[in-house]
């Protein structure tokens, strides 16, 4: 008996899930893998679609999907401008007969909310209710704020802002959460070994550190901060710290490196109008009536290297890979925000491959 498995988004494939494929193939599985190397944004944890593609190069025809039941055919011809190599998919669903032009409008970096202000408005002139819209950028800041809502910015002991990046990791999932997160524990892990500052310089010690951190990073992510016990049960996981051998830890504690936090998180405001947001990441599989894109704020290096990947069409390139993700989530209106020095250079690139652009005053 012939066994067929079909594995779906391999571009996210990291080395192990690679080798055991490799072990199903030698086993008699026959595999049918669908994958997009142009949304390939999870190279940071491991993504690796060079290896799924020398895996399957032995494989005979690899027939390519065209069709595209999503998106309006401009939006199909802005998406072919952010492939390494430019392909217009046909589009065939319900949004195949929207000639809506995709829009392009400048960004404030001091009043970014000007921007989902204008994106109201043309929902309201095209009919679409908010719940069928989404206002995405590269990170939650940049999409909060063009939303128009704010948040305060946890600061304070260490566990304070621990619990708060803990709860928002939970919630949004997202890279730069986890970072947060991750940040917090390699503050905490070279608090601990402060009296031992000759193991920071050490080959090994670097070794052990990353490896220390990993492991409770995760481990204090399984602390759910909604819970009244998050505190304790955090401070028993970070006691479960293991220093290397010969290391004797230092005197100073871990309930001191971790002072219980004293004030309650502070939740965001709400979005004026009603508008979801998120990051591109965390949107990632998701598809919205019409979408408002946040490329980023001025002077911000990653919006650089987008610009310079999306103008060479540069294959390795996390920043094009997100925003083709975000883009591309869109069904019939999209819109564009992004600072005003790149508004002319972002107007041409969305209409290289033939796709109708608009200014929006």
């Amino acid at each position: 008996m012939c066994i067929r498995d079909r594995v779906d988004e391999t571009q996210d494939c990291n080395a192990m899930v690679v080798k055991l494929l490799r072990r199903l193939e030698k086993a008699g599985v026959e595999h049918t893998l669908i994958a997009d190397p142009d949304q390939n944004i999870y190279t940071w944890r491991g993504a690796d679609p060079a290896a799924l593609a020398e895996l399957s190069s032995s494989w005979g025809e690899q027939p390519p999907l065209t069709g595209n039941y999503r998106s309006s055919p401009n939006i199909c011809r802005v998406s072919s401008s952010l492939k390494s190599v430019p392909a217009i998919d046909e589009s065939k669903g319900p949004s195949a007969s929207c000639s809506w032009p995709v829009l392009v409008t400048a960004i404030k970096s001091t009043e970014p909310s000007d921007v989902g202000r204008k994106f109201l408005a043309v929902l309201c002139d095209r009919g679409i209710s908010t719940g069928d819209a989404v206002v995405l950028a590269p990170t939650w800041s940049l999409a909060r704020a063009v939303a128009g809502a704010t948040q305060v910015k946890p600061t304070g002991q260490l566990g304070t802002r621990l619990r708060a990046c803990c709860q928002a990791a939970r919630d949004r999932g997202d890279r730069e959460s986890l970072r947060d997160v991750r940040a917090l524990v390699d503050d905490f892990l070279v608090r601990r070994t402060t009296g031992t500052t000759h193991l920071l310089r050490d080959r090994t010690a670097t070794e052990w550190m990353e490896t220390e951190a990993r492991r409770l990073t995760c481990e204090v992510l399984l602390a759910d901060p909604a819970k009244g016990d998050w505190h304790a049960r955090t401070l028993d996981l970070l006691d479960t710290l293991r220093l290397p051998p010969g290391v004797e830890a230092p005197t100073t504690t871990t309930r001191r490196c971790l002072p219980k936090p004293s004030k309650p998180l502070v939740p965001c405001t709400e979005p004026f109008g009603g508008l979801d947001y998120s990051t591109i990441h965390n949107a990632k599989g998701r598809e919205y009536m019409a979408v408002l894109y946040a490329m980023g704020r001025k002077n911000d290096s990653r919006l650089c290297s987008l610009l310079e990947d999306w103008d060479s069409r540069r294959e390795a390139s996390e920043q094009r890979a997100v925003a083709y993700v975000g883009l591309t989530r869109a069904k019939r209106l999209l819109v564009v925000a992004t600072p005003g020095k790149a508004l002319e250079d972002t107007r041409r690139l969305l209409g290289r491959d033939g796709a109708d652009v608009e200014l929006l005053p």
